[in-house]
């Protein structure tokens, strides 16, 4: 087996000078990948967004207003035979904004109270609107 081999040595391709070439540039492209992927990839980051102070204040400003002003909000719910919206309602401005759908039975069982439950929570809700 390794006689034949050596046996027909002239079948072998010679390489010629435009294979040499191409190998070469083959070699070159794929060194220069490899060392923009080790080099230069790891040094490329996201550029860091820089919020002024004056930003920052005013994004707590807002969130704070608007934990402040949360007890004016109501819930709103569209019922419709094919699905179930709710949207919330700002009892001083009006606005109606969406929120989401929802399931209407498991969002309905829970709004079914008792007559006295009724009573109470409107007690604990008249005297939380005096507290405020």
């Amino acid at each position: 087996m390794a006689t034949a081999r050596l046996v027909r040595p002239h079948l072998r391709k010679q390489l010629r000078a435009t294979d040499i070439v191409g190998l070469a540039l083959g070699a070159a492209f794929l060194v220069g990948m490899l060392s923009v992927l080790v080099f230069v990839v790891p040094k490329l980051r996201p550029a860091q967004i820089e919020l002024s102070q004056e930003k920052i204040a005013e994004d707590a400003r807002q969130a704070a207003l608007k934990a402040a002003l949360a007890h004016r909000q109501g819930t709103i719910l569209f019922v419709d035979p094919e699905m179930c919206q709710e949207h919330s309602f700002d009892n001083w401005t009006g606005a109606i904004e969406y929120k989401e759908h929802i399931d209407c039975d498991a969002r309905l069982a829970k709004l079914r109270k008792s007559d006295s439950e009724r009573a109470a929570e409107r007690v604990r809700s008249v005297v939380e609107g005096f507290r405020r």
